[in-house]
């Protein structure tokens, strides 16, 4: 079954020379399957998350929630989320002008995020999308570039694979550790030993040799269970604080 894409109308442009197609997760994302139980109940009823606050003030769900702050030095600072920048659209779909940087650079500063998607050509006879996936296998050349998507505005590099040409979600510079560069030192003759080594020791990549034994565990145990129905409460209302400190002088009075 073919993934869903994440986007669709993606533009590329290299100055005035673009293609344009859709962006499809490269690989599949792992969710938790497994959720929270009551410990109190005879039958499984799913748990939901809820939150109070310091002063017993809740239950709310996070979407009652609206408010933000920071905490900087033990200390809550409100933020005003309507007022900070809102990623601008361009186009009819998402766009990104690609630039291109010395290669040792890019890889000093920034880091892949994992998230990664191929990009599809609206015509796989698109000349500008052949040569673009030629130019970005230049050894020492990155080929990065912004672009919103969702609302959100993400860092992506160009890479080139056998599935075509991918969308890397790198991280921002100030987000990555500095660290000084490391020199290894050794006697040449232990490279040439290790070398022979890897040699004696390649074989052919075999996709079943490497499978998340969790996960297949997981599905084994599941298959000849008998499935519960969910058991949903409706939803509690948001409490009246106002009419709760009311009630609570009045029993006081």
């Amino acid at each position: 079954m073919k993934p869903r894409s994440y986007a669709n109308g993606v533009t590329l442009s290299l100055s005035l020379a673009r293609t344009v197609g859709s962006l499809v997760p490269v690989y599949k994302k792992e969710k938790s399957d497994l959720k929270m139980i009551c410990p109190v109940c005879t039958t499984p009823n799913l748990v939901e998350q809820r939150y109070v606050c310091s002063e017993g003030h809740g239950p709310f769900f996070p979407g009652d929630c609206t408010g933000r702050v920071k905490i900087i030095n033990k200390s809550l600072v409100p933020v005003d989320v309507e007022s900070l920048p809102v990623p601008e659209k361009t186009g009819a779909g998402p766009s990104m002008e690609i630039n291109v940087h010395p290669l040792e650079q890019v890889e000093r500063s920034t880091w892949s995020l994992g998230n990664a998607y191929s990009f599809q050509p609206e015509f796989a006879t698109d000349p500008f999308f052949g040569v673009l996936c030629d130019l970005v296998c230049e050894d020492d050349l990155a080929f990065v570039g912004e672009m919103v998507i969702r609302n959100a505005t993400k860092l992506f590099r160009l890479i080139r694979a056998p599935q075509g040409l991918i969308l890397d979600e790198i991280c921002y510079p100030e987000s990555l550790y500095q660290y000084e560069n490391l020199e290894p030192q050794y006697d040449s003759k232990f490279l040439m030993m290790a070398l022979d080594l890897t040699a004696n020791q390649l074989c052919d990549f075999d996709p079943s040799n490497y499978v998340n034994k969790k996960k297949a565990a997981l599905t084994s145990m599941i298959e000849n269970v008998e499935p519960s129905k969910i058991h949903r409460d409706p939803r509690q209302q948001m409490i009246d604080i106002e009419e709760m400190l009311a009630s609570s002088l009045a029993k006081r009075s």
